[in-house]
């Protein structure tokens, strides 16, 4: 799959929350939403078998944070502490999966990376 590295769309503060996030020995994940006007940063168990190289929302958990906590879910966030700034084959494998219309965001302590994957 080819996936495109585009800007990032977070504010300064919200990446400085994700990449305090990627100072860990396991990848960590979530989402970015608004909630009446706020963008906030949404924390999911990783819930995968392997989560120092991959992650796994919990199902129950995904289900209700887009179906009912927020106002607009504007994409799927996790940490690579790896430092790695590309998808993993993992990701790619699994990217397919998301909302075309969500953002994609990997962060490392190094930064915050956007990708835009090709709508099927």
């Amino acid at each position: 799959m080819i996936y495109q590295m585009t800007a990032v769309s977070l504010s300064k503060e919200i990446q400085k929350v994700l990449m305090r996030e990627a100072n860990s020995s396991e990848e960590r994940c979530g989402f970015i939403a608004s909630k009446e006007g706020h963008t906030v940063v949404i924390h999911v168990p990783n819930v995968s078998r392997s989560p120092k190289d991959s992650f796994q929302f919990h199902e129950d958990i995904f289900i209700e944070t887009i179906k009912t906590r927020f106002d607009e879910i504007e994409g799927i966030w996790h940490t690579h502490p790896s430092k790695a700034s590309h998808p993993s084959d993992l990701d790619l494998l699994y990217a397919p999966f998301k909302p075309s219309r969500w953002k994609y965001w990997i962060a490392t302590t190094d930064g915050v990376f956007q990708y835009d994957f090709p709508v099927k």
